[in-house]
């Protein structure tokens, strides 16, 4: 991995990466908070690429516990398995597949 590389892996987990074992639930809250404020100016596209870069960084699909503002991203993409989804990270179940969508 080149140093760049290294320092763009670095920033991803600074940004968006919540650590379960971090046990300061203020400083989780903050980070969280931060990561929002920046979603909200965000297509959904560039929210799903924020998904893939922390899985990129992690080198694993992350848990909704493990992404900063993941309510606030569920909120706006559905469950977390929708995003995931989405993103490109995970295939649709053959069971919802063969659910007809449903329209309101």
């Amino acid at each position: 991995m080149s140093p760049k590389e290294t320092e763009r892996k670095e920033r991803v987990l600074e940004l968006y990466y919540l650590d379960p074992g971090e046990l300061d639930m203020a400083v989780r809250a903050a980070k969280a908070a931060a990561a929002v404020r920046i979603y909200k100016q965000d297509p959904d596209e560039k929210l799903l690429r924020r998904v893939c870069d922390l899985t990129n960084a992690l080198g694993r699909i992350p848990k909704v516990c493990e992404m900063a503002g993941s309510p606030y991203i569920k909120s706006r993409l559905g469950g977390w398995n929708r995003v995931l989804e989405k993103a490109g990270l995970k295939t649709v179940s053959p069971k919802r597949a063969a659910c007809p969508s449903k329209k309101k």
